[in-house]
């Protein structure tokens, strides 16, 4: 389980892109998007820092940034799924990851469908991330007690064999995550975002003022985002906790200018078919974490909840130091 990293060569990475991806590939936008998910599965690059032994290349979270900025540097699709950014990370962080070998491992080949139903106190039906019907595995979330949650998971058609991932405290399992498996990929799919906005508005003959504002403005933020990412991922111990809540913001912002153009001007997106994913970011919040605590929603606006740090990480009964 603990095969060396894989090395991080940034000018074989650009090589690989440009042999694979964009015009300079001779590729055409509408008929890429399964060889370029093929190569993400072949080279071990859909989750670059998640362990060799689960499909990743073992990179640290630097050269993983390093790897979606060059991506969305040639505007490359960045998947962010709900499988790769919450139910993997989760398996990753049980006491037994090894257990789950096989999940990881299709996971990182884009060959597994998940549905996470997260019980909440007081309701009778869950809350649903995914489609039931497409799904062939589900993770379900449920509270023992205040703050304490127990995970497992099941295949879709065998409602009678759950198999246990984890118990464990909701603040510990939300601070594990954000320091050992933040959703990076979320930084960089804003870019394409954007490029797809400006695009929209070019089509326009009168554009308002208003809105290419709005768009510069959201631009000038997420490449701010960008930087803070790259420089704050140089240390192992920095907190992306506050760049991920930061980029899911700027990505509800940029999905709300994208309704509002289409509202206004009765057109449709410009971006070419597939040059991002970009209706897979509808198929889960912004931000995946809220999925686990969707109370935070609210005190993050009112400033209620005291907020969570990255102490005393070796401690935690979740997963492995």
């Amino acid at each position: 389980m603990n095969a060396e990293p894989l090395a991080f060569n940034q000018a074989e990475l650009e090589q690989l892109i440009k042999a694979h991806w964009g015009p300079q590939a001779g590729i055409d936008h509408m008929n890429a998007l399964l060889p370029w998910s093929d190569l993400l599965t072949r080279h071990r690059l859909r989750i670059p820092e998640w362990p060799v032994a689960f499909g990743g290349r073992g990179w640290s979270r630097h050269h993983a940034c390093r790897w979606w900025a060059l991506c969305s540097a040639f505007h490359c699709p960045v998947p962010d799924s709900l499988e790769t950014s919450l139910v993997g990370p989760i398996l990753l962080l049980s006491p037994n990851p090894g257990h789950f070998d096989k999940h990881l491992n299709a996971i990182a080949a884009n060959e597994a469908q998940w549905v996470i139903q997260r019980y909440l106190p007081g309701q009778v039906e869950p809350m649903t991330i995914g489609t039931l019907d497409n799904a062939q595995w589900l993770m379900t979330i449920r509270e023992a007690a205040p703050d304490q949650l127990i995970i497992n998971i099941r295949s879709n058609t065998d409602p009678h064999q759950d198999t246990r991932v984890m118990e464990c405290k909701l603040d510990d399992l939300i601070q594990q995550l954000n320091h050992r498996y933040p959703s990076l990929p979320m930084v960089w799919r804003n870019s394409a975002m954007i490029v797809n906005l400006k695009q929209t508005l070019d089509f326009m003959p009168n554009p308002e003022s208003e809105l290419k504002a709005a768009i510069d403005q959201l631009e000038i933020r997420q490449r701010a985002v960008e930087v803070w990412s790259l420089r704050a991922s140089e240390s192992n111990r920095a907190s992306l906790a506050p760049i991920i809540k930061t980029a899911a913001k700027l990505q509800t912002q940029g999905l709300q200018l994208g309704l509002t153009l289409q509202g206004n001007y009765a057109i449709t997106s410009a971006s070419p078919p597939g040059q991002n994913e970009q209706s897979a970011i509808s198929s889960m919040p912004p931000n995946p974490l809220s999925i686990l605590d969707p109370l935070a929603l609210f005190d993050e606006d009112s400033g209620s909840r005291d907020p969570r740090t990255e102490a005393n990480l070796s401690i935690h009964p979740v997963g492995q130091s």
